[in-house]
């Protein structure tokens, strides 16, 4: 299954995104690979009432792991080329994580 929406401009009641686009794709287990979603989100700006970012893009990625049905791998990749809260902003700003769980 895959999903797309595409937002030119959405002021919700969470803040306000430019040029906004979310992917979702979940794909099913068959005989050759496991189950995984991935999640891709981007937006030319948003902001809320915390932060206000620039090329922003997020990725997450779910699997489970081969042969423990019960262990799921997760990476999860965010960066944007400005960000500014209350008390700082960074340009080029970059956060990744890894993990897992049962």
């Amino acid at each position: 299954m895959r999903l797309a929406l595409s937002a030119p401009g959405a002021d919700t009641p969470w803040g306000l995104v430019t040029r906004g686009r979310a992917t979702v794709r979940l794909t099913p287990a068959t005989n050759n690979a496991l189950s995984q979603a991935r999640l891709r989100l981007t937006a030319e700006a948003a902001q809320t009432r915390w932060a206000a970012t620039t090329n922003l893009q997020l990725i997450a990625h779910v699997a489970w792991v081969e042969a423990q049905t019960n262990l799921v791998r997760g990476d999860l990749a965010l960066s944007a080329r400005q960000v500014q809260t209350e008390w700082g902003r960074a340009t080029n700003a970059r956060f990744t994580a890894h993990w897992s769980t049962r």
